[in-house]
């Protein structure tokens, strides 16, 4: 079980790689995060195979649904 408890893991999506240096029950419990969000293609992975993906995108910061309203003619409403 040291393995597993050590920080080796990473969790992939199919947006890419989610988070890098996990254990693997801190990679399961973001795993679970983000199934509730509905992000498909999860799975665990070793750190080293994780650093080849591209990262995932972020979310947005802020206090919206992380889209920025604009009107017509593409400017910031």
């Amino acid at each position: 079980m040291g393995e597993l408890n050590d920080g080796r893991w990473a969790l992939m999506s199919e947006r890419g790689c989610e988070a890098l240096g996990l254990t693997y029950a801190e990679a399961l419990e973001l795993g679970r995060k983000l199934k509730a969000e509905k992000v498909s293609g999860l799975c665990v992975i070793t750190e080293a195979a994780g650093r080849r993906l591209r990262p995932a995108p972020k979310p947005p910061t802020g206090g919206g649904k992380g889209r920025t309203r604009r009107d017509a003619k593409g400017r910031k409403a």
